[in-house]
């Protein structure tokens, strides 16, 4: 087999697997959440939750493991990190959240948390999770 074969083999088993392993687009993630009731109570979760003014959305993931779904928001911010855990302090514990040990916010079966992230375009992730009662 010649070196152009080889190297156009090579280039299309790469691409199929960079596709096959790339995360759910926008339009994936909605579908989801519109076929999902935990997901749908997640984004309403979400989206109650105040935002410092500057938050501006840049995408929204789910994820979740044997003991949780969660959705996940990510926001670009000029803010420091003081800041938005101040905010965030004072916001969430006025709502009746209160900090569990695993240093989330949790409140009933939901759990709350904001961490700065390394997402391209975003600099901060609100997630929000519902722990699952099997």
């Amino acid at each position: 087999m010649s070196i152009p074969a080889k190297l156009t083999i090579f280039v299309v088993v790469i691409v199929m697997w960079l596709t096959s392993c790339a995360p759910p687009n926008a339009r994936e993630v909605e579908k989801e959440i519109s076929g999902s009731e935990v997901l749908r109570r997640l984004e309403q979760l979400c989206i109650d939750l105040p935002k410092p003014t500057d938050f501006k959305f840049v995408n929204k993931q789910i994820s979740g493991n044997s003991e949780t779904v969660s959705l996940s928001y990510q926001y670009k911010s000029s803010l420091e990190l003081p800041v938005v855990s101040s905010f965030y302090t004072d916001e969430l514990t006025s709502l009746g959240w209160k900090v569990g040990r695993s240093g989330r916010w949790e409140k009933d079966n939901y759990q709350v948390s904001i961490r700065m992230v390394d997402f391209p375009g975003a600099d901060y992730s609100v997630y929000c999770a519902e722990v699952m009662k099997w």
